[in-house]
């Protein structure tokens, strides 16, 4: 499994929600078992980010819908720019991003479709990466100290 993250909303009190991370692999190709963090309870800098990220889903589709649970994946999007000379080789570009699946309800319950966007912004992208790294969850996690599953 590569790493993600998994949100399970409370639209109606986004800091309640609660973000699981999965697929977090140790040097020694252990994987921990997921961990869950309630958003409020993240550190104050990633709590900053999370509260920017909800602004960001809010103005996807306005009205009629909630969020129910997202999942975020690390991706990349390769480009190429035209050679400099002709006859050389272009230049490969890699931009990474994060990719989300938001999955959806309509007011009245219904299922409604997913959303997927992605979003290059650097603060998300440094909210994923902690999130998603063993130190997070576990200080000593590289070490034999550790408690994986």
């Amino acid at each position: 499994m590569i790493p993600q993250l998994q949100i399970t909303c409370v639209p109606s009190d986004w800091d309640a929600s609660t973000l699981t991370a999965a697929g977090i692999t140790l040097d020694d190709g252990r994987t921990l078992i997921p961990r869950d963090i309630v958003a409020s309870d993240l550190p104050p800098d990633l709590l900053a980010v999370w509260h920017g990220a909800v602004d960001a889903i809010s103005t996807l589709d306005p009205g009629g819908w909630a969020a129910s649970l997202i999942i975020a994946i690390r991706g990349a999007t390769t480009t190429y720019a035209p050679p400099a000379e002709e006859g050389m080789a272009p230049e490969q570009i890699v931009t990474p991003h994060l990719a989300l699946a938001i999955h959806r309800r309509w007011d009245d319950g219904t299922t409604a479709p997913p959303i997927t966007q992605t979003y290059t912004d650097p603060y998300m992208l440094h909210f994923f990466d902690v999130l998603t790294s063993p130190s997070f969850w576990w200080p000593s996690a590289n070490t034999a100290d550790a408690n994986p599953s």
